[in-house]
């Protein structure tokens, strides 16, 4: 047995940081192993399927455990073998024969270029028809006979003015009744 840092549970890694990742997993699956009953299947399945999708492992100690699981499983006859999901890999193995590694090529749909010159008509548009609006806004409260805050003075000195001449009317009549009145009790 090697006690080097890079060995863990009977793996030696090429990396120190690969192997802190597999002791990493190996907390995993003690903290795992205490939680699964194995008196319970369905349970372990879920379990093992979770962890499956969930890529939870990458190193051999991970994939071992993976593995030591999945036999339980299908060689349990109360889970169906179809219910129980195959361990994906996710190391290629190519440079072993020193062969160039191809990956497998990813097709990305480009995006489709924004036609920004329709959008631009558009806002040009909204933005005259806004600019429209606000003046046939300022062209009614201009013209409006109600004080706002475009027209307030031409209104309140009009308004102003039309009392004036009422009161001098009131006052003028006022006056001559009076002076009909004195002339009337001084005869």
């Amino acid at each position: 047995m090697n006690s080097g840092e890079r060995y863990v549970d009977g793996f030696i890694f090429a990396t120190k940081d690969d192997a802190q990742i597999a002791r990493e997993e190996i907390k995993k699956i003690r903290y795992i192993s205490e939680k699964m009953d194995y008196n319970h299947p369905e349970a372990i399945l879920a379990i093992y399927n979770k962890m499956i999708q969930n890529q939870l492992f990458v190193t051999p100690v991970g994939y071992t455990f993976l593995r030591e699981t999945q036999l339980f499983l299908l060689r349990n006859q109360e889970i169906k073998d179809e219910e129980v999901l195959d361990i994906s890999m996710r190391t290629v193995f190519g440079e072993r024969h020193r062969e160039p590694v191809k990956m497998d090529a990813v097709y990305i749909q480009p995006k489709k270029p924004k036609d920004y010159k329709k959008r631009a008509d558009f806002l040009s548009a909204i933005c005259t028809l806004l600019v429209l609006m606000v003046l046939a806004m300022f062209a009614i409260s201009l013209n409006s006979n109600r004080p706002n805050i475009l027209n307030y003075e031409r209104v309140l000195t009009d308004r102003y003015a039309s009392w004036e001449e009422d009161l001098t009317e009131r006052e003028a009549v006022i006056r001559e009744k009076e002076e009909e009145l004195l002339i009337d009790t001084q005869e």
